[in-house]
């Protein structure tokens, strides 16, 4: 049983990891440093005064390190494989967090915050170099798609990195072509029902709206719509809120006997009262007697109704006719 435990314990002990795996003992590091995250730089000023001998190692040869893993280099050397009077090494470098005090705790899901660290923001860095030409290096990107680089993706995530690993909030979902458009007056939050009127218009013209919000003030409501649909959610808009909502009435009259003429005459007298006060436009687009009728989409002019009816068709031909007669007319007399 002695033995068995002692080769268990064997085992463990030889996978066991401890943090420098990193390191290769026969190279010579430099350590620095790195108290805030960003693009930093390591000119040949600086190298020669931590007295690096810069004249016996070839560019490629330099490797960084921090957190236990290699960090990628950009370096410009004039292509001439050596670091030189206004040469210099690129890196992109983290300021400490919470990533080494993890390993205190039992369950490193239990770490407060794990962006910060609890004892200093300062995080060290090392500089070295090997013989090999492979080490790590940022790739130079030269295409121009820059529509396909999507930055604030990255920096989004890994500013709620913490809330989305504790599942607070959900991981980033991009949705691309989109746009934003918003009411604003400064009265709407005397008027009740202007966000009800603003999406029911949306909605009747099958515009989809992804997301809602209100400000704090109450003098704007906007609404994250499909790109293709902003044209036809300002024009919607703009015909609901800032133009005259005016109903038209589309009106055949049967019958112009003394009843239907006192009728057309007090549409006529009433046209501009009805549409100032009422909101109502009543078109008169078909008049017919006992023999003749005429029909017109466009609209009849109500004060010359009779002169237009003695010109029409005759009373007995059927309703799609009329329709076709009408187009044809229309045809014949513009062309």
């Amino acid at each position: 049983m002695l033995i068995f435990l002692l080769s268990i314990m064997s085992a463990q002990l030889s996978a066991q990891t401890y943090g420098n795996e990193w390191i290769s003992y026969d190279q010579r590091y430099y350590a620095f440093p790195v108290v805030q995250t960003g693009i930093h730089k390591i000119e040949h000023a600086a190298l020669i005064n931590a007295g690096v001998p810069l004249e016996t190692i070839n560019s490629t040869n330099f490797q960084l390190f921090g957190k236990e893993k290699e960090i990628p280099l950009h370096i410009v050397d004039n292509n001439d494989g050596f670091i030189n009077g206004g040469d210099y090494l690129l890196f992109y470098a983290e300021a400490n967090d919470g990533w080494l005090d993890s390993t205190l705790y039992d369950d490193p899901d239990w770490i407060g915050n794990p962006r910060y660290s609890l004892y200093s923001d300062t995080l060290q860095y090392f500089l070295t170099w090997n013989s090999s030409n492979e080490n790590l290096r940022f790739e130079v990107e030269t295409a121009n798609d820059f529509e396909n680089y999507t930055p604030t993706d990255f920096v989004i995530e890994e500013e709620f990195n913490f809330e989305i690993i504790n599942n607070i909030i959900k991981p980033l979902k991009t949705e691309r072509n989109l746009a934003i458009i918003a009411l604003v007056g400064d009265k709407m939050k005397n008027h009740q029902g202007i966000s009800g009127k603003m999406f029911s218009v949306f909605g009747f013209n099958n515009i989809n709206v992804k997301a809602i919000s209100q400000g704090a003030s109450e003098r704007n409501i906007t609404a994250v719509i499909s790109q293709k649909d902003v044209k036809k959610a300002l024009n919607t808009l703009h015909e609901k809120f800032f133009e005259k909502n005016i109903k038209q009435l589309n009106l055949f009259v049967t019958g112009v006997g003394n009843v239907g003429r006192k009728l057309l005459e007090q549409i006529s007298k009433q046209e501009n009262y009805l549409k100032k006060n009422l909101q109502i436009q009543i078109k008169i687009v078909g008049i017919s007697n006992s023999r003749k009728m005429i029909f017109k989409k466009s609209g009849l002019n109500i004060d010359n109704w009779s002169n237009e009816l003695i010109k029409g068709k005759k009373a007995n031909e059927s309703y799609s006719d009329v329709l076709s007669n009408e187009g044809e007319g229309k045809e014949e007399r513009e062309g």
